[in-house]
Order: structure tokens, then C-alpha cells, then sequence
């Protein structure tokens, strides 16, 4: 939650309610609820979520949580899962661009 930051330079605040309405816009907007319908499903209302959105959930900060996300996205053993950043997420398109190994390599 660090990642998302007031669009007027101050840090996140720690108030729990910041959070929920962060919170609140990500579902919304990850799930396609829309912030209308996302009011009406939390209780908090839609200028408070518009307002978070403008302020809090930015397209950089969306890029700063992402970069985090994706730097802890390991197995138990510390292994990589899969290499997300090879995925075009900005652009939308998520057919994933995984390198295979080398052809020349005999492999291991």
C-alpha cells in the first residue's frame, strides 16, 4: 500500500479508511464494477472513490505496485514462478512473451 502515494507529494496516510477506499477503487477497477456500483457495495460514497482515484490510484503508482507485486513473485523455495514482466501489462495485451532457452545452449 506504500506504493500509492497523494498526487500532491504527500505519503500515504495510514488511516484505515485511506487504505479501504484504495482498496475499494482497485477492486472496482480491476474487476469492472465500476466505482458506481462499487459505492453502492461498500458504503463508501462515489465522490469519496473518484476522489481516491484521482489522488491515490495513479497510472504511476499503479506501475510502482505492480514492480513490487512482481519482485515477490516466488515460491516457498525463493525460485521464480514465471517472469511477469515479459508480459505487455501496460499495453493490455497478456499473451505472455516468455523466453525459452537458448537454441544453441545444449541445455543442462
Amino acid at each position: 500500500m506504500d506504493c500509492f502515494t497523494h498526487a500532491g507529494g504527500r505519503k500515504l496516510t495510514t488511516s484505515s479508511e485511506t487504505k479501504r477506499n484504495i482498496l475499494a477503487v482497485l477492486i472496482a477497477m480491476s474487476t469492472n464494477l465500476g466505482l458506481a456500483r462499487m459505492s453502492k457495495a461498500c458504503g463508501v460514497s462515489y465522490d469519496v472513490l473518484a476522489w481516491t482515484m484521482e489522488w491515490y490510484v495513479r497510472e504511476e503508482t499503479l506501475r510502482e505496485a505492480n514492480t513490487v507485486i512482481l519482485g515477490t513473485a516466488t515460491d516457498s523455495r525463493g525460485a521464480t514462478l514465471i517472469n511477469f514482466a515479459l508480459f505487455d501489462l501496460v499495453g493490455k495485451a497478456l499473451t505472455p512473451r516468455m523466453r525459452g532457452p537458448d537454441p544453441g545452449h545444449p541445455g543442462p
